[in-house]
Parts: C-alpha cells; structure tokens; sequence
C-alpha cells in the first residue's frame, strides 16, 4: 500500500475527537475514492463513486461505480449487476409493463451488504462484501470488452469531522477477472445525509 494512506490512515486513528455527529444517525453516504494496489505482478489504481444506504444503523446496502487502470493496458469499469439485470429483463420481456415493479426491484439491487460497528462516538468501524456485481474489462491492446462477474470482501475506518463530512480508509481483496484475488488500500472523502432525528429532537451532547 501507498505510504502516503498508510500515514494518512494512521493519523486519523490516532487523532483526538471532536465532532458532535454519529455516523449511524445518517441513512445515506455519497463518497469519492481512490485505492491502489496489486494483482499477482500487475499494479492498478482505481477510482470511484460510492453510494451507501443505511436502511439499518448497522446495517448498509453498498453501490458502486469504479474505473480501474491497470498496469497490464486493461481498462476497467464496474457496476451494480442489477444496472444490466434491469434492462436485460425489459428486452427479454418485450418491455411487458406487469413486469415493472420486479425491474425495480432488480434495478434497486445493491452491490453488496457493510456491517457497521461504532466504537466511539464519530468513529466506525466496517467489514463488508460486495457479490453482486459486473466487470466491463477493455484489453487496450486488442480493443476487446468482456463482461465479467466481480466480487469483492474488506473493512473500512470511517471518521466524521462533523454532521455530514466523513473520511474512510479501507482495505480491501478482489476477484479478478482471471481468478487471482487482487489486494489494495485506499482512502474517500464523502457526504453523509438523511438524519435519523426528528425535527424535534435535541442533538446528542458532547462526547469523546
């Protein structure tokens, strides 16, 4: 891993706490982020968008869409499998309108599952799994696309600086297209919103 995330990580874990929000009071989180790392011999470096939606305080359903470049001269481009389950289901229907609730449905399906962990007041700690999903994989060389199943296991470090900023450093493994399992690190900075409190309620007091 990159010795600029390790410090990175590491100085958010050791910092003194502050903040007056929870990560959990939030349903939704919308975050950047970029990880590096390696496959057997090969480097790549990814980017991504990050959807997360806490239909749980401890429990959250994860969306992703990444770009990955890799060493190799292989592009690749993930997404949620429901984006193409969806739309496969409404041509193989002949776009019958009964079946739109279930398209929904597909459309709607996460790319996996986070278990939340708070252990202290802003801090959270999260192991999650990513099974349901799709690689678009471009060998430049050739100008070929496949589409490949993608899945993906790590944990996650989540700090927030107050009631919506938060800053996550993860580890995480992946399922290459060839079978080898991928190995990186990384960090995202992100929004949180969607509070849990009611309109009425009084803020939680102060706590480290």
């Amino acid at each position: 891993m990159d010795s600029k995330i390790i410090s990175v990580f590491v100085f958010f874990v050791l910092s003194t706490t502050f903040s007056l929000a929870q990560l959990t009071e939030n349903r939704f989180h919308l975050s950047g982020r970029f990880t590096t790392g390696v496959d057997d011999t090969i480097t790549f470096q990814n980017y991504s968008a990050n959807f997360e939606w806490h239909v749980h305080k401890n429990i959250g359903l994860i969306y992703n869409l990444d770009w990955t470049e890799r060493s190799d001269n292989r592009r690749i481009i993930h997404t949620p499998a429901g984006i193409i389950g969806a739309p496969l289901l409404l041509f193989l229907s002949g776009g019958f309108v009964g079946s739109g609730w279930l398209l929904l449905y597909i459309l709607a399906m996460p790319d996996g599952v986070a278990l939340h962990i708070p252990f202290r007041y802003k801090w959270d700690f999260s192991p999650y799994v990513n099974v349901a999903g799709l690689d678009f994989v471009t060998d430049r060389s050739t100008s070929i696309t496949t589409i490949e199943y993608a899945c993906s296991f790590g944990f996650k470090t989540t700090y927030m600086f107050n009631d919506n900023i938060v800053l996550t450093a993860l580890a995480e493994s992946r399922y290459t297209f060839w079978g080898n399992l991928s190995l990186g690190g990384g960090i995202g900075l992100g929004f949180a919103f969607g509070s849990r409190k009611g309109p009425n309620e009084q803020r939680r007091p102060f706590r480290l």
